[in-house]
């Protein structure tokens, strides 16, 4: 599988005219190969596994189960040796896959990472797809393509057996398809799209809810040929769920979803490790009313994206554990401040219907995540499902805020030494 990837992006890369899909894919997989390999001859040597973190040991573990249970050996009914029953923790579609490579082609280890390695680099090189979809700019989308390879948590995460791999692959997947879908106006296809969404909820619990409400939202936006005219359609639609809530129903739903919110902070707070608290210092573990107020919840939000996106923080490593993350965190400091909000503007201006699905899928799954998130690990690796996404406007970004200096450096080489005419 991997060779023959290999063999189809660099026949690609011909057909675009651009070798560099082809050089990053080969080195992207090559490194995350060296660093399984180095992991199976440490396993070899020590028997200590090749899963450095809890999630990776349980997903191999569930594997195994699940190609015993397609051997005969166990029943699913047994639950308590088969943890395989929807709602259990660690139930994933994924399980199944793997479990079937096992089944096929025999019990490894490394071959699941290898999987889930190609996984993550097949996801780098989607990325390089819709930058290229969307701007026909082609070093944003090498440079997209490079980060999303070389990023070291996302490297870490395609070397263990986590599914933030997978899920990047199938999220990007279906963005490109939406993309490809709004550039040739063939609706009929955002039906299938949109039944493409259900997996994700087995991957990881509700996504497939936002994922719906992101093509429906990006449908509005794009279908209609003026933006006026999906400006009043989300207007009616929002007046329509108004009425028909009523202003009873519209508390109701909020008072749910502010306790949902300050019950997810109360659970990471219990349960401890390096959690955060972005509501506020009045709503403990024993006391959690009154209500927030308007101004409250907003200054909640900000606080609760804002510890989403930049957390952990450099200037607070605590634990030799954080330290690797220093030198990434500089530089993801770095994009957010720099480079993210040109690149957003710029898209919207200039390639509106092309980016809307990039970006209401940024800003809500980026809302919803950051409110039920309370602990920098959780938050560090959670936000990397999108952080491949946010790197197509930081590329794009980037690239203008190099061509905005550029100018000014020339301009003011101009001024400092102005050209004079040649005497005769």
């Amino acid at each position: 599988m991997v060779i023959l990837a290999a063999l189809v992006i660099r026949r690609k890369s011909e057909l675009w005219q651009d070798q560099w899909p082809y050089r990053l894919f080969v080195l992207g997989i090559g490194t995350r190969v060296c660093i399984i390999g180095l992991k199976y001859v440490l396993n070899a040597i020590t028997g200590t596994g090749l899963a450095i973190f809890g999630d990776s040991a349980m997903h191999l573990h569930q594997a195994e189960v699940v190609d015993r249970v397609l051997a005969g050996m166990l029943f699913l009914h047994q639950r308590a040796t088969v943890p395989l029953i929807y709602g259990d923790y660690g139930y994933s579609i994924t399980h199944w896959f793997y479990g079937s490579i096992y089944r096929l082609f025999g019990w490894s280890q490394f071959l699941l990472l290898i999987i889930n390695a190609l996984a993550g680099c097949l996801a780098a090189l989607l990325i390089y797809l819709i930058t290229l979809r969307i701007c026909k700019h082609k070093p944003s989308a090498s440079l997209a393509m490079g980060l999303t390879l070389f990023f070291p948590s996302l490297i870490m995460w395609s070397v263990e057996l986590l599914k933030e791999p997978i899920i990047q692959l199938y999220t990007a997947l279906l963005i490109y398809w939406f993309i490809c879908t709004a550039e040739k106006r063939k609706w009929q296809y955002l039906l299938p799209l949109a039944v493409l969404c259900y997996p994700l909820g087995h991957l990881r619990k509700f996504t497939h809810l936002l994922m719906f409400a992101v093509l429906g939202l990006s449908s509005v936006l794009v279908i209609p040929k003026r933006i006026r005219t999906s400006a009043l359609i989300l207007l009616v639609l929002t007046a329509a769920v108004a009425i028909k809530l009523g202003p009873s129903g519209i508390s109701v739903q909020w008072q749910s979803a502010q306790d949902k919110i300050i019950g997810s902070q109360i659970g990471f707070i219990t349960t401890g490790g390096s959690w955060y608290k972005f509501i506020p210092q009045r709503f403990t573990v024993k006391n959690r009313s009154p209500r927030m107020t308007p101004v409250e919840c907003t200054i909640s939000y900000a606080k609760a994206v804002g510890y989403y996106l930049m957390t952990p923080f450099p200037f607070k490593v605590t634990s030799f554990n954080k330290l690797p993350a220093l030198p990434q965190m500089i530089i993801w400091y770095f994009l957010v401040i720099f480079c993210l909000l040109p690149g957003s503007l710029y898209l919207l201006r200039y390639h509106f219907r092309s980016s809307v699905i990039l970006m209401v899928y940024l800003a809500v799954f980026t809302s919803a995540q950051a409110l039920f998130t309370g602990n920098e690990g959780t938050a560090f690796r959670q936000r990397d499902v999108l952080t491949i996404f946010y790197f197509i406007p930081m590329s794009i970004g980037f690239f203008n805020l190099r061509g905005w200096l550029s100018l000014r450096l020339e301009s003011m080489r101009h001024r400092a030494f102005p050209q004079t005419e040649d005497s005769d």
